[in-house]
């Protein structure tokens, strides 16, 4: 019995450091959802870099990027809204067509 203890108790140990690796301190989530009726080419870029990630969105499309450092995210979208817009770290949007401006707003969650 003291065996099967003392083997559980080493998968637990085991099992809960696999877990703190799997997602270490300072990685973050962004996800932006294309709200409107259109395919967009958009790109994020980090703070300081000129280099930019570039996705295409297709209407409803959510896309996704994990990261590490705490160093704020800039978005923008080509052709109909051309100015970077700042996420936070963990930060839900909406890309949405307000009056023919692409506006990038925070989810509620």
């Amino acid at each position: 019995m003291t065996k099967v203890i003392a083997l559980m108790g080493i998968a637990a140990a085991a099992l809960s450091a696999s877990a703190a690796l799997a997602d270490p301190p300072g990685q973050h989530t962004v996800t932006v959802r294309n709200d409107t009726g259109a395919r967009i080419e958009c790109g994020m870029r980090r703070n300081g870099s000129s280099i930019a990630d570039t996705m295409l969105l297709k209407p409803g499309q959510v896309w996704t990027m994990r990261y590490d450092g705490d160093k704020p995210r800039w978005f923008r979208c080509d052709r109909a809204y051309t100015d970077w817009q700042r996420l936070a770290p963990d930060g839900a949007y909406s890309l949405v067509d307000i009056g023919g401006h692409l506006i990038v707003k925070p989810v509620p969650h």
